[in-house]
């Protein structure tokens, strides 16, 4: 079951700019050049409860998941042998993890993805 994200949460993301574009524009995630943060500074400064993703940030995943997997960005593995033609199975969290989510925030200072996005 869906649950909205806690309201100190939603505060602390009004106002800000995300570093993704809307949905259906024509600029794409630049995850090879994110925003580069004090990831371990952010860590020790935001409070937990403000680590946030929204649904909309999970459905803007799920859009840059098929655009890696397209691209060629995520690959099967041996573990997770999807299939790049099924839009509905596969990639695992795992796959995606690993291809795409470590790289992007290591990239951006080791800050959590979260913490990359608001």
């Amino acid at each position: 079951m869906y649950r909205a994200a806690p309201a100190s949460c939603l505060r602390s993301l009004q106002g800000r700019r995300s570093i993704r574009p809307p949905e259906g524009s024509q600029e794409s995630f630049n995850f090879e050049q994110p925003p580069v943060l004090d990831g371990a500074r952010l860590h020790r400064e935001v409070p937990a409860d403000r680590w946030c993703v929204t649904r909309k940030d999970l459905l803007q995943l799920r859009a840059l998941i098929r655009r890696c997997v397209a691209g060629g960005r995520i690959v099967p593995t041996v573990q997770d042998a999807f299939s790049v033609q099924d839009d509905t199975t596969g990639p695992r969290i795992y796959t995606v993890n690993s291809q795409l989510i470590v790289p992007v925030t290591q990239k951006a200072g080791k800050a959590s993805w979260a913490l990359m996005l608001h």
